[in-house]
Parts: C-alpha cells; structure tokens; sequence
C-alpha cells in the first residue's frame, strides 16, 4: 500500500511529474453509504455516517425543500414518504483544473450532455 505523503507539493506520480495542487476548488455532492438505500433511519446509520466524519447532517424528509447553500463535508439524507432513506449524498470540496465549477465537473466525469 502506498501512502501520500503529508504535503501535495511534495508527491510525484510514477513517472516522476510534480502534482500541483489547483488554485480554484469548488464544491459538488457525492453518493455515500448507498448499500443504506431503502433502510429505516435508525442506530444503525447513525453508526455508518461516523466513518464518512461529516462536519454536520442534514435530514430531509420527502416533502422538504432542499438548501441551495454549501457546506464542506455535510452529509445530507433524503427521505422518502415512508422515512426510508433514498439517499444519502456528502459535499465534498473538489479542485477546478480546466472547468469553471463543480456541476461542469460532474458533466465532464459522467459525460452528461449539456441541458443549458
């Protein structure tokens, strides 16, 4: 196993290439834990959510309207009408190397096709 080393200045890939860390970062959402999708909100996953060391969590129930703010490392769970979870998603705070923001991110990793 390979470890990194404490400063981002410091690692170098295989061949040899300096990493350097990017001068903008931005924020997008990422599926966690999804193995809990359809469970109950229980101990349980309270249990789960400590090894993903949310900055806080946010419940939302099926009605709810959903925050447009941002949060680094808050981890959000969707629930539906009969409070079993739909979802669970953590901001994570991402670098912008050759896109603007986190959603041009999200399009140019899975390809989605710009609805803009």
């Amino acid at each position: 196993m390979r470890l990194l080393p404490e400063s981002y200045d410091s690692y170098h890939t295989a061949s040899g290439a300096r990493y350097r860390q990017p001068d903008r970062r931005g924020m997008v959402t990422m599926p966690v834990l999804t193995f809990l999708r359809g469970e109950a909100l229980t101990e349980l996953v309270w249990d789960w959510l400590e090894g993903v060391r949310p900055s806080m969590v946010c419940v939302r129930g099926f009605a709810d309207d959903v925050a447009v703010d941002s949060a680094p490392w808050r981890v959000t769970i969707y629930l539906d009408q009969d409070d079993r979870i739909l979802d669970i998603v953590q901001e994570i705070e991402v670098g912008l190397v050759g896109v603007r923001n986190g959603r041009e991110l999200e399009r140019k990793t899975f390809r989605e096709e710009d609805s803009a």
